[in-house]
């Protein structure tokens, strides 16, 4: 295991080029989050390099996958280990279990937004919006499934943008100022939290470890 945890920290050292134990653990766990959307702690993961604590199940999975292997299992089948009596979850285990979880967060959302849609449709409102390539637009509240209720906190500030090495992504207090969302290995970038309009995903919070690897990479 440790063998194994020094691989992982010293891949992450060389990607972020940080010289910090929490750089580094910060780095390996945005890595996990949007690769794989599984979540590890940084602090978690600085309790495993110290040697407090050590990962189990799933996330010794997660975390061998961050240096190209499958599964743990297939970490220390390629070391040569001669003991392998740990029982790990299969590869096709493992994918089964994150598709379950999709389709569980897919099941809570889309009701919760079908269910405002009407609601905004339902009451006599005439004031809705719809989205226009960038932005949102006011509308009538036609019923056309691209329309949304009417959010003024929305309109006003989700707007999709452009971004490069020079875009302030975070305010002086540490608060994100750009979101993103993933769709198809292609990402966009967005100026407040909520709903991707196109994709009906939920935006997320930009972290270093987008910057570094989607815009400062390009």
């Amino acid at each position: 295991m440790e063998q194994f945890l020094q691989e992982i920290f010293k891949k992450a050292k060389e990607e972020s080029g940080e010289e910090s134990l929490r750089k580094w653990a910060e780095h390996i766990s945005d890595y996990l989050m949007e690769e794989n959307r599984f979540q590890i702690s940084g602090k978690t993961l600085e309790r495993y390099y110290n040697g407090e604590t050590t990962p189990n199940g799933e996330k010794k999975n997660q975390l061998a996958t961050y240096i190209g292997y499958t599964s743990y299992q297939d970490y220390l089948i390629t070391q040569h280990k001669e003991d392998q009596t740990e029982e790990v979850e299969s590869p096709i285990s493992l994918k089964v279990k994150n598709k379950k979880k999709v389709l569980t967060t897919l099941l809570v959302i889309f009701p919760v937004l079908f269910g405002i849609g009407y609601l905004g449709f339902s009451t006599g409102r005439e004031k809705c919006m719809v989205w226009m390539e960038d932005h949102f637009e006011v509308s009538t509240c036609s019923g056309e499934p691209s329309e949304e209720e009417w959010n003024e906190y929305r309109f006003e500030n989700f707007r999709e943008v452009e971004v490069n090495p020079d875009t302030e992504f975070f305010a002086p207090n540490g608060k994100p100022k750009i979101w993103y969302d993933k769709e198809n290995n292609v990402l966009t970038y967005y100026t407040a939290p909520g709903i991707n309009p196109e994709t009906e995903q939920t935006v997320k919070q930009i972290t270093p470890y987008i910057i570094q690897t989607h815009v400062m990479n390009k």
